[in-house]
């Protein structure tokens, strides 16, 4: 196939393997100064409309491991003749709740804890080069996710380290709580999430869908 005729990507939602693909892709980077000018973002409606494509592309724009594979990645975009001083400057934690399966509010519970303490596991473990010596022990030897991430902040409180937190699919389990466990059940899980979150927020910036 030509390398010059745009495919169409559909259902692909991850960049890398959209531009791999050479994939037809509408140019919506010149929203990235905008979205850096606001200290949180909360992407709900519509569906179908590129959210989790758009969570890609800010993934690996300010993802410090992408460094090198900037002009690769962004080339022919807006934002690759106008990167903002963020470029590749975060070490990005990605969470997809749509992960996180259960019947009952027990399950949710424990499948919620263990993908999240998986997921801080490997991110310590895929950024320990950018991370002060021992804080993959550190974190690692913490049975509880907040606990794992109160230690992390602390850790990269020391340093010039800033990481970049994004959230996918956050509601995806909210209204079978809803349904099957009552608001105050799900009132109950909203304030733990919450406060295992706010240990990140002196030392993070926030992206939500």
């Amino acid at each position: 196939m030509d390398g010059n005729i745009k495919t169409i990507p559909y259902g692909i939602c991850d960049f890398w393997n959209m531009r791999e693909l050479n994939g037809y892709y509408v140019d919506n980077t010149w929203g990235i100064p905008l979205l850096e000018a606001l200290p949180y973002q909360m992407f709900l409606r519509p569906r179908r409309f590129g959210k989790i494509l758009l969570l890609s592309i800010l993934r690996y724009y300010y993802d410090v491991l992408c460094a090198d594979r900037f002009d690769e990645l962004f080339g022919g975009t807006w934002i690759h003749g106008h990167p903002t001083p963020f470029r590749s400057k975060y070490l990005v934690m990605h969470f997809d709740f749509s992960k996180i399966e259960g019947m009952t509010l027990e399950d949710i519970q424990t499948r919620f804890e263990s993908y999240c303490k998986n997921t801080l596991d490997g991110f310590v473990e895929n950024y320990k080069k950018h991370l002060p010596k021992g804080t993959v022990k550190l974190v690692g030897e913490k049975s509880r996710f907040s606990d794992g991430l109160d230690a992390l902040m602390n850790r990269l409180s020391y340093t010039e380290k800033k990481i970049f937190i994004m959230v996918d699919e956050y509601d995806n389990f909210s209204n079978r709580i809803l349904a099957q466990e009552g608001e105050e059940a799900f009132t109950g899980v909203s304030a733990t999430t919450t406060a295992s979150s706010r240990a990140s927020s002196p030392c993070s910036r926030r992206r939500t869908r």
